[in-house]
């Protein structure tokens, strides 16, 4: 190079000051690029100045860098022979036979080895090619087999492909192994959910309907029974008493249609039913008062439901006692015989063979026996039979209802205008001679509230 000189520089030291590795070429020094003295025949004038001169661009002096070069190259390692390399029998002798060894290059910075892949014959027309073999990695090694150093990284061989005969993993396609599996859990649980489903199904049916609980059979009666005692109660008891019931009973009448103002609960320590017009004994309310109950308090059965420890019966309440009330009530049928003479005697009021037996043992209700006459006073009038003493009541209770034949009708009247009179007459009434009426053909059937009071004829 014209104007600069050349000359060596020192051996650059290592950074990490360890000694250079055994067998390792000695690296040259770089050359560093000096500037040639002034005068030299070599150095370069200095452009004239003039007034069209291009200032100059000051530019770094170039650096040249040499890297270091080994003394010598290391000999081309050689594939071990093997089957059909040379040196075995019957291989070829040249370096472009199939079976020659192949040479390794170390690389020039001291890196991995490689070994260079001996020459392939094409393949024939229908033939597959084999698959590419790779030889193994020898380890790098120091000189005269020395095992390499604590900062040579191991070299370990590659895996042999598999034969010509076998096929490449790779090649074939992948198989759903994760779907199916996703697949086949849900598919097995709803199997398993039917499975079980249909067990259960079947065994329900096998066994037929469940046997009732211990005492559902018990409860069930009991509560027949009380159903029916509310209807008859709520249909035969008159509006504006009051009727004395166990909470059970009272809810089962507010449901049946009783006044709820008319109801008188028996708590648990009520010390007796006095107060009531009626009462309701259910087991509990029995229970409560115990003999009394009969004895003391209601002596006079209205009506009776069910039997044994489930029965219900409905009382007239005594305000001043058993005995004060049936003295009572035995004046009362005196009188109701007493008037019988006059009411069968009477022209207008035809009644029958039954009707007039019932009349003369005074046991039809005073209501009745006042109320009859006076309806004979405007029209003719038929009694057929009374009756509706209540389900199971006593034979002093009187009777409460009357059938009365609503044809022939009466000369200018037609049958519905007289049967409309008949049930428009005790409707009109005021209590307690007001009374229910029901038509069932040429039949009206009249009948008055519960309980019958008593002493009206005697008034």
């Amino acid at each position: 190079m014209t104007g600069e000189r050349v000359t060596p520089g020192p051996e650059p030291a290592r950074a990490d000051g360890e000694p250079r590795e055994p067998g390792r070429p000695e690296a040259r020094p770089l050359p560093v690029r000096r500037p040639a003295p002034a005068g030299s025949p070599s150095a370069r004038p200095a452009p004239a100045a003039g007034p069209a001169a291009r200032p100059a661009i000051q530019r770094p002096p170039p650096r040249w860098v040499q890297h270091p070069l080994p003394a010598s190259l290391p000999r081309p390692l050689t594939r071990p022979p093997g089957p059909g390399s040379a040196g075995s029998p019957g291989s070829a002798s040249s370096a472009g036979s199939p079976g020659a060894a192949a040479p390794v290059f170390p690389p020039a910075g001291g890196g991995v080895a490689t070994v260079a892949a001996p020459p392939q014959s094409p393949p024939r027309p229908g033939q597959q090619a084999p698959p590419r073999e790779s030889a193994p990695r020898p380890e790098r090694s120091g000189p005269a087999g020395q095992a390499p150093g604590p900062g040579t990284p191991a070299v370990t061989p590659r895996p042999a492909a598999p034969g010509p005969g076998a096929s490449s993993p790779s090649a074939l396609p992948p198989r759903p192994v994760r779907a199916r599996r996703r697949l086949r859990l849900p598919v097995l649980a709803l199997a398993a959910v039917i499975l079980a489903a249909a067990i259960v199904i079947a065994a329900r049916l096998s066994a037929g309907p469940a046997p009732a609980p211990p005492g559902a059979a018990a409860v069930s009666a009991a509560g027949r029974v009380r159903t029916q005692a509310a209807a008859w109660v709520a249909a035969q008891v008159s509006r504006g008493a009051v009727v004395a019931c166990d909470p059970a009973m009272c809810a089962a009448l507010s449901a049946a249609g009783f006044p709820g103002a008319d109801l008188q609960m028996l708590a648990t320590g009520a010390a007796d039913p006095l107060g009531a017009d009626v009462v309701v004994a259910t087991a509990a309310v029995r229970g409560q008062f115990g003999a009394r109950l009969a004895g003391v308090y209601a002596p006079t059965v209205l009506a009776r439901f069910g039997a044994g420890a489930d029965g219900i019966a409905v009382r007239v309440v005594a305000p001043g006692g058993a005995a004060a009330y049936r003295a009572q009530l035995a004046s009362d049928q005196r009188a109701r015989r007493q008037v019988a003479a006059q009411i069968l005697a009477n022209p207008a009021l035809r009644l029958s063979a039954a009707a007039r037996a019932q009349v003369r043992a005074g046991r039809v209700d005073s209501r009745l026996l006042v109320a009859l006459p006076a309806m004979a006073h405007v029209h003719p009038l038929r009694v057929l039979s009374f009756g509706d003493s209540g389900p199971g009541a006593d034979p002093a209770v009187p009777l409460r209802s009357a059938e009365l034949a609503s044809s022939p009708a009466p000369a200018g009247l037609s049958p519905a205008a007289y049967l409309a009179w008949l049930r428009s007459y005790f409707s009109g009434q005021r209590p307690p001679y007001n009374a229910r009426t029901s038509a069932h053909g040429s039949v009206v059937t009249v009948v008055v509230s519960s309980p019958s009071p008593l002493g009206l004829l005697g008034s």
